[in-house]
């Protein structure tokens, strides 16, 4: 079964090729005229005489990219077969089988945002893939330090094997195994570092790059706000009671008194108001820029050398300028350099930016994105995607770029790549990663 995909101005579609069968038609109604739990959106698309079934994955990424650097772990397939489990029971209410799912690591999506795993149902599908493949597939993505992710694959693995056992079933011979007391003994420290990898993984941003709203202000500045609001309606409506009524020498006193304390307290209230206000700012400021200058220092590490140390690390030692006519000394030819004599590692320059960045590209493949924990490197910003994009080395092509169903794009020399469409770097060329420029040398 060929995967294509394709992205038009607002949305980004995996694609397949497919011919209709009338069999199939009560499932394709199904399929397209209602939006399943658990599966992807699809639309049928007649285009030049052939059928093609386009599957919406905008805001997903498939699970073989999302765990291709922070590997699948206890609580992952946990919370994957947890997923197929509710997607088969949602079908059951549409009266669609289980067969028409396809289970193949680059068809199954989550949402990083929520968490949520939908897959591709395609009616009267090519038996290309089994079950049992899919379990292999998922093992090569397993965290093998996790031991009980290892045991709970390798069950499923030899559970897949028996093709007379129904999906459902499997399932629930995994799930009532996992529900033994000797299998069920999580350490506390366990769990909570599996609350705290869950919390982390579907933060939207970190906390100081987050916009604050109103209701999110410190309430002292609301309270002398709302203080000196109610000074003022006071000493309004002393200065109406004057205009309206003839007063008293003692009660015009006491008026005059009262308004003129009133006016002392509501200046004095928002005074002091409007200088918490600044103040809080201007500490927000401080932290946001600090927090930044931190961030940036522990993911990018940045190294600065003076000339002496660039000189001393690649092999140019400084010397006194002498005559070689004096000194007789022979220095030799000068070589011309070319490809074999170069040995440097390429990278990404940043463009544009406040402070330089540089990425380093000696290990690949090298994810990209501002989830830390599943990328290489962290790119903090909020144009980025949590899992943008990879730069892998192509036996043929040589180092190339992939785009991951990023939400703002990836460019390549300002051309958009489509989700997962690759693309061959040459030096001097413009990568965009969202609104961050690079330049690659």
């Amino acid at each position: 079964m060929e995967i294509r995909y394709y992205r038009d101005l607002s949305h980004s579609y995996m694609v397949l090729g497919h011919e209709p069968d009338e069999k199939s038609a009560y499932q394709y109604r199904m399929l397209t005229a209602n939006r399943i739990n658990g599966l992807l959106p699809c639309s049928v698309h007649n285009i030049n005489g052939e059928t093609y079934l386009y599957y919406m994955i905008d805001a997903r990424i498939s699970i073989e990219n999302q765990y291709a650097v922070r590997k699948m772990k206890n609580t992952d397939l946990e919370r994957l077969m947890l997923g197929i489990e509710n997607t088969l029971r949602k079908m059951d209410e549409y009266l669609l089988s289980e067969d028409g799912l396809v289970f193949d690591v680059k068809a199954v999506y989550t949402g990083l945002s929520t968490g949520e795993y939908s897959f591709v149902y395609c009616p009267g599908k090519e038996k290309t893939g089994t079950f049992s493949e899919f379990s292999e597939q998922l093992l090569e993505l397993t965290d093998h330090e996790d031991e009980q992710a290892v045991q709970k694959i390798y069950r499923l693995c030899e559970i897949a094997e028996n093709s007379c056992i129904s999906l459902k079933d499997m399932l629930k011979i995994v799930k009532n195994e996992d529900s033994e007391p000797e299998n069920s003994n999580d350490s506390p420290q366990e769990k909570n570092e599996s609350t705290e990898w869950e919390a982390q993984e579907y933060d939207a941003e970190p906390e100081y790059a987050q916009e604050h709203s109103p209701e999110e202000e410190e309430p002292g500045i609301l309270r002398n706000l709302i203080l000196s609001g109610l000074f003022a309606i006071v000493f309004a409506s002393g200065g109406l009671i004057r205009m309206w009524y003839e007063l008293t020498y003692r009660e015009n006193v006491l008026s005059l008194t009262v308004m003129t304390i009133s006016l002392l307290m509501a200046v004095l209230s928002l005074y002091f108001g409007v200088r918490r206000y600044k103040a809080g700012e201007s500490g927000k400021k401080d932290k946001k820029m600090t927090d930044r200058k931190t961030y940036e220092e522990e993911n990018y590490h940045q190294e600065a050398y003076p000339a002496e140390d660039i000189r001393e690390k690649n092999g140019i030692f400084p010397q006194k300028q002498t005559n070689p006519e004096q000194d007789g000394m022979d220095y030799g030819e000068t070589i011309v350099l070319n490809a074999d004599n170069i040995n440097r590692i390429s990278r990404l320059y940043s463009r544009d930016t406040d402070t330089s960045i540089q990425i380093g590209l000696e290990h690949l493949p090298l994810t990209l994105g501002k989830m830390s924990g599943c990328v290489d490197q962290v790119l903090f910003h909020s144009s980025v995607s949590r899992i943008h994009a990879r730069i892998y080395k192509d036996p043929e092509r040589g180092v190339c770029i992939k785009d991951l169903n990023s939400t703002n794009g990836t460019f390549h020399n300002g051309i958009r790549l489509q989700p997962e469409e690759s693309a061959e770097l040459l030096p001097g060329d413009e990568i965009c990663f969202g609104s961050l420029v690079f330049d690659y040398r």
